[in-house]
Order: structure tokens, then C-alpha cells, then sequence
């Protein structure tokens, strides 16, 4: 669309194509673009968890009480696969709730994702669950296959930083452990330095420090000297498009304060968004499209002044219309085609002066369109096609003078087209079919 970028620092996320695919049982362990329409007998590994070992022996304190084997942790979400192994270790693959279920089956590869067994009871393992679990409760770490265990066993044994539980660093270096865990990291596609003994700043989609938050798309912790934040904070985490992430997002990820920038698109995250990450309350761009998302957006993020871009196309977020979108005065672009969005889409939209791109196609709205625009709008892009509004076309909307773009085809919308629309001189792109228009066209002045 010609509609104008808004400016966030230099950087310039865009819309990706449309893709229709079903969520695999497990993340493949490589994919390109090309392949995600049609997932076949992805290759994958399964999580492994600690499991008591038969040859421990409790008089030797250097023998530890557990040891890996590989397994698929339960899974209780029904929207989430379920999977069976047998004993030649073959996975039978179940996609979600879809239109067409389909199955697979692929040979599980028997590779390692834990670290290994260090003494679960160990003084340093110990030290830490008791420092982390005002972050993230006591009940998770009974659970040793649980991502929260996983990354404390981890930063208790296996990172050679080996960081005291009182060192600055601890609880955000614990946070990026378990967003591997829980994003079933061992197979993403680029995890470059992720759980090295380097510092967190490093790791992929981090990728250092630098002044003003990475603003050139470069560095995501804030730099020693950088008057905006906190030194050695992540600000930024984009793990991009397409790199096989898969799982549902810690609530712990709301404990890193200082984040402008977050993107993980066209990968298999699937869930809720948490609560939690209504924190970010310096947060300016979200971006996950292409995921297996549902829900809606959190209510947390209300007020937020500094988010300006949101993408939640082609996920499964399915509430009514989300009126804290209505509370982010500052915002600029929000794209969130092909959802299940319902209820109608509230008036107090019009509030947003500085809203540019408005790209609502293919949900299940219902309701009249929002009439009480005026020339204060910078609306460009106005798209709420394939929906179910009723009623008739918005004659405010023609108050808006940079709009350029409107998209309206196959709604109920009935009546005759404004003569107002007459005076919309940016205006390039108008789609109206499929509704129940009368009357006559209005010829241009």
C-alpha cells in the first residue's frame, strides 16, 4: 500500500505475506519460506526432562540422582498438539483444532535440550529457585521438566558466568534461559550465542549494547553511558521471521523493563499474550504476526503512550475487539487481518489522531462503522474488509484528508456512497463490492 511508514528510531517492520498453514505437533527443525504452506514430516527432537537414574547412588555425592532421557512433556492446552512415542521412538504428530486436522509422523531424534545433571539439590540450585521463585512461584520448580527448572539448573550449573543470586544480571540472564526453554530453543533455525558463557547482550536476536536501544536495528541492551535506561538491560529481542520458535511466552518476559522492541514472526507461538507484558510500558513497536495466537490483546498494555506498532495478523485471537487499542494515544499502525476479532469496532477508534494504518480485514466484526472522524485524523489506510458491518458508509470519514486507501469489499453495508467522498484528493485505492450499495456512483468534481 502507498500509505507512509510510521518512524520508530529508523526502523521499518513490514507486513509479510499471507500464509496458510497448520500448527505441527512440534516445530520442524528447519523450514524456508516456501515450505510453511505445506508442513510434511517435519523433523524434530524432543524436550528433554530429568528422570531418576537406576545406577545413582546416594552414598556418592558426585553421582547425581537424575540423568536425561528424552520425552514430550503433557500437554494440557487443547489448542496445543498432543503427541504418543513408542518404544522405536516414533511420534505420532496431531495438529490443533482445524478446519482439516491433519497427522503426521516423523523418527524422533533422541537429542539433548537440558543441562546435564548437576545434583538437583545442590546449594547453588537451591539458592537460586529460592531467589527466583517470587518470580516465577515455587510450585513450577517441582516440575523438572518445566522450562523455569530447566533454565535454573541451567544458570546453576552449566553457564560458566556462574552469576550470584544478588548479582544485577542473575534474574535477566535466568528470563532469556527460559524464553529457550520454553520456545523449544535446540531447534530454532539461528541461535547464535544463546546459553554460550557470553554475556545475554550477545546472544542472538539481542546482539549488544548500543545507544538509544538499537535504534538502527543493531544492539538490543542498553549501552554504558546511554541516558535512557539502565545499563546491560535488554531493550530489544527480535528473533525475526521464520526461525521455528515454538511455544507459548513466559509471563516472566514482563520482568524485562526496559523493552522498546519485541518481534517473533511467522513462527508457532500459540497461547495468550501474559498479562504481564503490559510492563513494557516503553514498549514502541510488538510485532507477532503469522503465529497460532488467540485470546485477545492484554488490557495491561491501557495507557501505554509510547506503543505506536502493532502486528497481530494471521493468528487465531479471537475476543471482542479489544478497547485498549482505543487507550494508545500514540499509536500508529495496527495491523490485525485474519483473526477472529467479533463485537463491533468502538467509536473512541476516531480518538486515535495519530492512527495512519488501520488494516482490520478478515476478522468477525459486526455493528455500523465508526462515523465521527474529522481532519485532525492522519488515517491513510482505512481496510476492514471481508468483516460483517452493516448500516452505512461513515460520511465523516471523508473529513479525513491524507486518507488514501479504503477497504470495505464484502460486508452488509448498505445505501449510497457519499458525495463527500468526492472531496478525499489523496484518496487511490476505493473497493466496495460485495455489499449492498444503491444508488448511483457520484461523478468527480
Amino acid at each position: 500500500n502507498a500509505a507512509a511508514v510510521p518512524d520508530h528510531g529508523g526502523e521499518v517492520p513490514t507486513s509479510s505475506p499471507v500464509m496458510l498453514r497448520a500448527m505441527p505437533s512440534r516445530a520442524p527443525t528447519s523450514m524456508d519460506e516456501s515450505d510453511r504452506d505445506a508442513i510434511v514430516a517435519p523433523s524434530i527432537s524432543g524436550s528433554d526432562t530429568l528422570t531418576p537414574s537406576s545406577n545413582a547412588s546416594p552414598d556418592d555425592p558426585s553421582n547425581a540422582p537424575f540423568s536425561l532421557a528424552p520425552s514430550i512433556k503433557s500437554l494440557e492446552d487443547s489448542s496445543e498438539p498432543t503427541s504418543s512415542t513408542t518404544d522405536d521412538q516414533i511420534l505420532t504428530i496431531e495438529a490443533p483444532v482445524s478446519d482439516t486436522p491433519t497427522k503426521q509422523t516423523t523418527t524422533l531424534a533422541p537429542t539433548s535440550t537440558a543441562p546435564s545433571s548437576a545434583g538437583p539439590v545442590s546449594a547453588r540450585l537451591q539458592a537460586a529457585i529460592g531467589k527466583l521463585s517470587d518470580l516465577s512461584g515455587e510450585d513450577v520448580f517441582n516440575d523438572t521438566s518445566s522450562p523455569q527448572f530447566l533454565a535454573a539448573m541451567w544458570i546453576s550449573h552449566e553457564d560458566t558466568l556462574q552469576l550470584g543470586v544478588d548479582d544485577p544480571r542473575f534474574e535477566q540472564r535466568y528470563i532469556m534461559a527460559l524464553f529457550y526453554y520454553a520456545m523449544d530453543g535446540n531447534n530454532w533455525n539461528q541461535k547464535q550465542g544463546w546459553l554460550s558463557g557470553e554475556s545475554e547482550c550477545y546472544w542472538f536476536g539481542i546482539d549488544g549494547n548500543a545507544r538509544g536501544c538499537g535504534g538502527d536495528g543493531v544492539g538490543g541492551c542498553i549501552a554504558r553511558g546511554d541516558f535512557v535506561g539502565d545499563y546491560d538491560k535488554i531493550c530489544r529481542l527480535d528473533m525475526g521471521r521464520l526461525n521455528n520458535l515454538y511455544g507459548q511466552l513466559p509471563s516472566e518476559l514482563g520482568n524485562l523493563a526496559e523493552m522498546r522492541y519485541f518481534e517473533i514472526q511467522d513462527d508457532y507461538l500459540y497461547g495468550t499474550l501474559p498479562q504481564t507484558l503490559g510492563n513494557w510500558d516503553k514498549l514502541h513497536t510488538f510485532l507477532v504476526g503469522g503465529n497460532f495466537l488467540s485470546g485477545g490483546f492484554p488490557a495491561t498494555f491501557e495507557g501505554n503512550e509510547m506503543l505506536g506498532t502493532i502486528f497481530l495478523d494471521r493468528n487465531r485471537f479471537n475476543t471482542t475487539f479489544p478497547n485498549v487499542f482505543s487507550t494508545l494515544k500514540n499509536l500508529e499502525w495496527l495491523d490485525a487481518e485474519q483473526n477472529g476479532f467479533k463485537g463491533s469496532l468502538p467509536a473512541s477508534i476516531t480518538s486515535l489522531k495519530r492512527l495512519r494504518i488501520l488494516n482490520l480485514n478478515d476478522n468477525s466484526l459486526t455493528g455500523h462503522l465508526p462515523d465521527e472522524w474529522d481532519e485532525d485524523n492522519l488515517i491513510e489506510d482505512f481496510e476492514v474488509a471481508d468483516n460483517d458491518f452493516e448500516g452505512p458508509l461513515p460520511h465523516t470519514l471523508a473529513s479525513a484528508r491524507f486518507l488514501k486507501d479504503i477497504h470495505l469489499s464484502r460486508n452488509q453495508l448498505t445505501g449510497s456512497l457519499p458525495t463527500s467522498y468526492n472531496n478525499l484528493g489523496s484518496l487511490e485505492e476505493l473497493y466496495l463490492d460485495g455489499n449492498q450499495f444503491t444508488g448511483e456512483l457520484p461523478q468527480a468534481a
